[in-house]
């Protein structure tokens, strides 16, 4: 686990609106894909980053 400090907001919106999304629409399918999406999105920050 990555200390909660160490997380950018752009990071803690995207859990904000993941966590949302799960509990309202309590879809497997529709997990998965956000699963993907917020794990690309955070490889993309990532490489953003060091460049």
């Amino acid at each position: 686990m990555v200390a909660v400090g160490a997380i950018p907001p752009t990071s803690f919106v995207l859990v904000l609106v993941f966590s949302v999304i799960v509990i309202h629409g309590n879809c497997s399918c529709l997990h998965g894909v956000l699963v993907v999406v917020s794990c690309s999105v955070a490889v993309w920050l990532r490489r953003r980053r060091v460049r």
